[in-house]
């Protein structure tokens, strides 16, 4: 391998690291927090959310993946343009802040609960924080600093179980869950900044600025469009279901969302980061891009396909029986999520890495025109409804994606879906297994045996079958793990 692939190796196991660990934390205080605090609580969180993320849109501006993207002509280039992103982020931020201060009670009857001003003024204190860490992370990221991102994640995600929790016990409403997520963000900033080799200084030059808007004003647009279509749906169910059906709704694609970013949020950062530096070398560019498909695809279709077949005994486990009303839901979300990773979240990466956002925000535009009225529509007939049009929407994003990179980026669509189809095809072999099992017993150990089980047979397919065992020992991704699996076994032996 040469120096970028050993870095994109490096970066993917120490970013795999991290959200493994995080993910054996968050689950934890997740399952005390959802018998803690009603449905309820957190449909007000969720709807909090949807103006914070709105405003860390325009916040950020895309200067963020500007940094990772962008080729600097040297050191001192990169310092100065992360110095002008850092000083206009930061005064974004605080001209933020400060509106959605004094606008907090007409913004909250927006949203649709007039009852919450004050949590949304509180709340958006995250904004000038977000600032202090938004460049930071970005330099970590382009410089591959993923060992160091990985304690970054690690201290942090232990402030759900230090203090949301105990807050929750106390207080036992939302303001625990707000509280807890300021704390975090601070603790983050600190982290980052004690560790980073890059401080900002007192630079600022307009003319950089300049440069920069190029690129960053279509980040932005393709920024909005992603916000719109994370919360046009929990904005309808909102406005039409109420709170408490926010809740069972959000609540259901986060529980989701924390198990599958095991995998993807491990490697989408460390694929942008890649594709960025080799956005000028088509042929690898498409080879990387291709592994990373096939090999993510290994890992979370059969994750989603668990979680679908299993789905009363997942929410059992980590939200309890308050919440058995989503357990659909959660299945088929689960199903659909792990296949729109290797495929929309991938191909986003991709449009940013080539420069061009301005595509991605077309497939953002697009897809809008579908959900937001499939939604609308859906909400007078309920939350099953909801459920299940939201599922199918997730699919026809992926039509749309692979219709625009086809058209734009000449890639292969046989490829992606035969990376796509022969995962589904092994996991369909699992899921017999898993089904036979529960046709015999449905007790709570005898399923959580019959998921090992499960684990145990797929993985054994993926050795068996040479495609897949020679993706293993090739992909930038899990070529060092299984090389260290195989000596392991074989000095064993």
């Amino acid at each position: 391998m040469d120096n970028l692939d050993t870095k994109i190796a490096h970066a993917t196991k120490w970013s795999s690291f991290a959200e493994i660990a995080a993910r054996f934390v968050l689950p934890i205080s997740n399952m005390v927090l959802a018998r803690l605090l009603t449905p309820e609580a957190f449909g007000v969180v969720a709807t909090v959310t949807i103006v914070i993320t709105f405003a860390n849109v325009f916040q950020d501006a895309g200067f963020q993946k500007y940094i990772i993207q962008h080729e600097f002509a040297s050191e001192a280039d990169y310092d100065q343009g992360a110095n002008v992103a850092f000083w206009t982020n930061l005064a974004l931020s605080l001209v933020l802040w400060a509106i959605i201060v004094v606008f907090r009670n007409p913004i909250a009857s927006l949203i649709g609960d007039s009852r919450i001003g004050v949590a949304v003024a509180v709340a958006s204190f995250s904004l000038p924080i977000f600032a202090f860490s938004s460049i930071q992370t970005a330099h970590y990221r382009r410089h591959f600093a993923y060992k160091k991102l990985f304690w970054v994640r690690i201290i942090t995600s232990s402030i759900p179980l230090a203090l949301t929790v105990p807050l929750a016990f106390i207080l036992r409403s939302y303001w625990a869950l707000i509280i807890g997520t300021i704390a975090r963000s601070l603790v983050e900033t600190v982290v980052l900044y004690i560790g980073s080799s890059w401080k900002p200084r007192f630079f600022y030059s307009f003319q950089i600025l300049k440069k920069m808007l190029s690129f960053c004003v279509w980040t932005l647009f393709e920024s909005i469009s992603i916000w719109l279509t994370g919360n046009a749906s929990v904005f309808i169910v909102s406005r039409f279901l109420g709170t408490e059906m926010v809740g069972f709704y959000k609540t259901s694609i986060s529980t989701v969302t924390s198990v599958t970013g095991i995998v993807s949020a491990a490697t989408l950062s460390v694929l942008f980061s890649a594709l960025s530096r080799l956005q000028n070398n088509e042929n690898r560019f498409k080879a990387v891009f291709y592994n990373y498909q096939k090999t993510v695809a290994m890992f979370v279709i059969p994750l989603g396909m668990g979680i679908w077949l299993f789905n009363d005994l997942f929410v059992r486990i980590l939200l309890g029986q308050n919440w058995a009303y989503c357990s659909s839901f959660i299945g088929m979300f689960a199903l659909a999520m792990a296949v729109s990773i290797p495929t929309s979240s991938f191909f986003s990466e991709l449009y940013r890495a080539k420069g061009k956002p301005k595509i991605s925000m077309l497939a953002q535009v697009i897809y809008l025109g579908f959900l937001i009225p499939t939604i609308a529509v859906a909400s007078q007939y309920g939350f099953t409804a909801v459920a299940i049009t939201t599922t199918v929407d997730m699919f026809v994003f992926m039509i749309i994606h692979f219709s625009i990179v086809k058209i734009y980026f000449k890639l292969k669509i046989s490829v992606m879906l035969k990376n796509i189809t022969s995962v589904l095809a092994v996991s369909s072999i699992m899921a017999v297994v898993a089904l036979v099992l529960q046709s015999i017993s449905q007790d709570f150990a005898f399923e959580l045996i019959s998921i090992v089980i499960c684990a145990v047979v797929y993985i054994g397919l993926l050795i068996a079958i040479k495609p897949f065992r020679e993706t293993l020992k090739t992909s930038e991704l899990t070529a060092g793990a299984y090389a260290k699996v195989t000596r392991l076994f074989k000095a064993r032996k």
